[in-house]
Protein backbone atom coordinates (compact mmCIF):
# COMPACT_ATOMS: atom_id res chain seq x y z
CA UNK A 1 0.00 0.00 0.00
CA UNK A 2 1.37 3.36 -0.96
CA UNK A 3 1.53 6.27 1.45
CA UNK A 4 -1.14 8.55 0.05
CA UNK A 5 -3.55 11.00 1.54
CA UNK A 6 -6.99 9.40 1.95
CA UNK A 7 -8.69 12.70 1.15
CA UNK A 8 -7.01 13.00 -2.27
CA UNK A 9 -9.78 11.25 -4.19
CA UNK A 10 -9.21 13.26 -7.35
CA UNK A 11 -6.62 10.79 -8.60
CA UNK A 12 -8.77 7.68 -8.09
CA UNK A 13 -10.27 5.95 -11.11
CA UNK A 14 -13.84 7.28 -11.52
CA UNK A 15 -15.15 3.76 -12.13
CA UNK A 16 -13.96 2.74 -8.65
CA UNK A 17 -15.74 5.69 -7.10
CA UNK A 18 -18.93 4.90 -9.01
CA UNK A 19 -18.84 1.24 -7.98
CA UNK A 20 -18.43 2.26 -4.33
CA UNK A 21 -21.45 4.56 -4.50
CA UNK A 22 -23.50 1.87 -6.27
CA UNK A 23 -22.48 -0.64 -3.60
CA UNK A 24 -23.73 1.63 -0.83
CA UNK A 25 -26.97 2.24 -2.74
CA UNK A 26 -27.46 -1.49 -3.26
CA UNK A 27 -26.89 -2.21 0.44
CA UNK A 28 -29.44 0.45 1.37
CA UNK A 29 -32.01 -0.97 -1.05
CA UNK A 30 -31.50 -4.50 0.30
CA UNK A 31 -31.93 -3.29 3.88
CA UNK A 32 -35.15 -1.50 2.94
CA UNK A 33 -36.42 -4.59 1.12
CA UNK A 34 -35.72 -6.70 4.21
CA UNK A 35 -37.73 -4.25 6.32
CA UNK A 36 -40.69 -4.25 3.90
CA UNK A 37 -40.72 -7.83 2.58
CA UNK A 38 -39.05 -9.83 5.31
CA UNK A 39 -35.58 -11.37 5.27
CA UNK A 40 -36.33 -14.67 3.52
CA UNK A 41 -38.23 -13.12 0.60
CA UNK A 42 -35.80 -10.22 0.12
CA UNK A 43 -32.67 -12.39 0.19
CA UNK A 44 -34.33 -14.90 -2.15
CA UNK A 45 -34.90 -12.11 -4.68
CA UNK A 46 -31.26 -11.01 -4.38
CA UNK A 47 -29.98 -14.57 -4.89
CA UNK A 48 -32.19 -15.19 -7.93
CA UNK A 49 -31.07 -11.87 -9.43
CA UNK A 50 -27.39 -12.76 -8.91
CA UNK A 51 -27.80 -16.18 -10.48
CA UNK A 52 -29.71 -14.69 -13.42
CA UNK A 53 -26.97 -12.13 -14.05
CA UNK A 54 -24.30 -14.84 -13.83
CA UNK A 55 -26.10 -16.91 -16.46
CA UNK A 56 -26.51 -13.88 -18.73
CA UNK A 57 -22.84 -12.95 -18.40
CA UNK A 58 -21.74 -16.51 -19.21
CA UNK A 59 -24.11 -17.15 -22.10
CA UNK A 60 -23.78 -13.76 -23.79
CA UNK A 61 -20.05 -13.34 -23.20
CA UNK A 62 -20.26 -9.98 -21.47
CA UNK A 63 -17.19 -8.31 -19.89
CA UNK A 64 -14.73 -10.19 -22.08
CA UNK A 65 -15.75 -13.69 -21.00
CA UNK A 66 -16.01 -16.49 -23.53
CA UNK A 67 -19.55 -17.40 -24.51
CA UNK A 68 -20.66 -20.55 -22.72
CA UNK A 69 -23.82 -22.11 -24.15
CA UNK A 70 -26.45 -23.46 -21.80
CA UNK A 71 -26.38 -27.29 -21.65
Amino acid sequence: MEDKNLLAIGHINKLYLLSGVLGVLLDYCIMQAICHLGPAYAISIVLVAQLTMAVLIDTLGWFGFEKAPLP
